[in-house]
């Protein structure tokens, strides 16, 4: 009975411990990862650059790139919204978007771009809440949503007229134009 008892302590133990051990281990790899991805840019940057091209391997695949791409701007979202660093989370927010989509994650994607959305509305750049705009009323147009279209491209047209981008908004407003969608809108908390 006692060499039972100290079997199942056993297997808790190493219930406990276990995922310890593979978190520990994943973060292990990261930093080894961000260490040797460092010490590449600086031997380019230190005229290395011939050496270490010569030495890099094949180029990853798009989905490796993208999944790499993620973890990057994952790291640096996190750093900016610990520092309060409101003014580059929506460009962040921007790129990881893209990220998504170069991975097939449409729905994350589109989560991704609310938020930069979002964001650039309240602390900018406005350049940046415009494209977030553009880039999710084509998203609503692909699946049919009209009327959502409109109203994405009337929040970026309204962001490109206060950017001072008059050529960019008026194609914007030629487009809606095409696509039958009042232009006169006066929208208010979108």
């Amino acid at each position: 009975m006692q060499e039972f008892a100290d079997r199942e302590q056993i297997v808790q133990a190493l219930l406990l411990v276990l995922p310890v051990a593979v978190l520990a281990t994943l973060v292990m790899l990261l930093v080894k990862s961000a260490k040797k991805k460092k010490s590449k840019r600086k031997a380019v940057g230190d005229g290395a650059a011939a050496a270490q091209l010569i030495a890099m391997p094949a180029e990853p695949s798009p989905v490796a790139a993208a999944i790499d791409a993620h973890a990057a701007l994952t790291v640096k979202l996190r750093d900016a919204e610990a520092d309060g660093d409101n003014a580059v989370l929506a460009p962040i927010y921007l790129e990881l978007a893209h990220t998504h989509r170069a991975a097939g994650r449409e729905n994350e994607a589109m989560r991704a771009l609310r938020s930069a959305a979002g964001i650039a509305s309240k602390f900018g750049p406005r350049a940046a809440h415009a494209e977030a705009r553009l880039e999710l009323a084509e998203m609503a147009f692909n699946a049919g949503d009209l009327t959502s279209a409109c109203e994405h491209w009337q929040m970026a047209k309204t962001a490109l007229f206060d950017d001072g981008q008059r050529d960019a908004q008026a194609r914007i407003e030629r487009r809606m134009k095409d696509q039958g969608c009042p232009t006169d809108w006066v929208l208010t908390d979108f």
